[in-house]
């Protein structure tokens, strides 16, 4: 398992803009193994136009803008996105955050919580400030970043005190664009899998690493599992081999990857890539996203 810490500012704080954009959607990279019409790579489309293809797919979360740390003066501002709704209602950096609406701020999780599950996008909120010896009353209009839901979803758990264990692993790989030796294709598919596997990792240790309710199970302990199960040649074929993997694994949440290579009338190679976030108690999906990728089109 993976329990990692960062600054609790990863979600509200100064990240509101290419950074953000590029943890939202992934910071993919380049998939396959050598030899021919192997390489994937993976597209992180600038969020907005992500969120604009598959709008159910994203969620506005509210955004203030700021970049805070827990002083005995209260929260202080260390960072302040330019344009932001901290910006736009003139705090500064050195403020300290005391208030919002008149809910005490005592830490960064508070704030989070506060501005994430009884805020919205455009709501009016009333901050109020300690500048020097002087009490200020700053309105702000909240501004939202986009968020993929599979990690709204956990996100919102996370906040609500529950814990999170997650197991990422790929379901079916398909290539029906070359006619391949089982040995090949064995090959091919892992290194597919392997990069799936890597860069959807990096994304959510990023997203959640500050949580310490979020653990990421280790992907050797999810292998060894597959094998044990007797799944690890056929992938994760249904929604109940998923679920059998992720009770095994003590999971709570798994995240599945399906991945498929195949050729268009036009005679050009086609990829397609869908991530889906399952919960494993109940068996829902509760998200699906489609991974935009780069090589659609490769000419056979």
């Amino acid at each position: 398992m993976i329990d990692k810490k960062t600054t609790a500012s990863s979600i509200l704080g100064i990240r509101g803009g290419a950074a953000m954009a590029a943890i939202v959607t992934g910071a993919w990279f380049a998939l396959g193994c050598a030899g021919p019409q192997t390489h994937v790579q993976a597209r992180p489309d600038p969020v907005e136009e992500a969120a604009k293809k598959n709008p159910g797919a994203f969620y506005a979360m509210p955004f203030i803008g700021t970049e805070t740390r827990n002083t005995p003066a209260g929260l202080t501002i260390e960072k302040v996105a330019p344009g932001s709704s901290a910006d736009r209602a003139g705090i500064q950096v050195g403020d300290a955050l005391l208030t919002i609406n008149d809910v005490p701020l005592e830490s960064n999780r508070q704030l989070r919580k506060w501005l994430c599950l009884t805020c919205k996008s455009g709501d009016v909120v009333q901050a109020k400030i300690r500048r020097a010896d002087k009490i200020l009353i700053k309105p702000m209009t909240l501004d939202s970043v986009k968020i993929r839901y599979d990690q709204w979803v956990l996100f919102k758990d996370l906040l609500n005190g529950k814990t999170i264990r997650l197991a990422i692993t790929t379901g079916q790989v398909l290539n029906t664009s070359h006619t391949l030796s089982p040995g090949q294709l064995a090959q091919w598919q892992d290194s597919i899998k392997l990069g799936l596997i890597a860069n959807m990792e990096t994304m959510y240790i990023r997203r959640f690493s500050g949580e310490s309710n979020f653990q990421l199970i280790d992907r050797q302990h999810i292998e060894t599992t597959l094998n044990e199960l007797k799944f690890q040649n056929s992938g994760i074929a249904s929604d109940d081999t998923s679920l059998k993997l992720g009770e095994a694994l003590g999971a709570t949440h798994m995240i599945i990857i399906d991945f498929s290579r195949f050729i268009l009338p036009s005679n050009q190679i086609q990829d397609k890539a869908y991530e889906k976030l399952v919960d494993v108690q109940t068996g829902r999906v509760l998200s699906s996203y489609q991974i935009p990728l780069n090589n659609n089109g490769l000419v056979k």
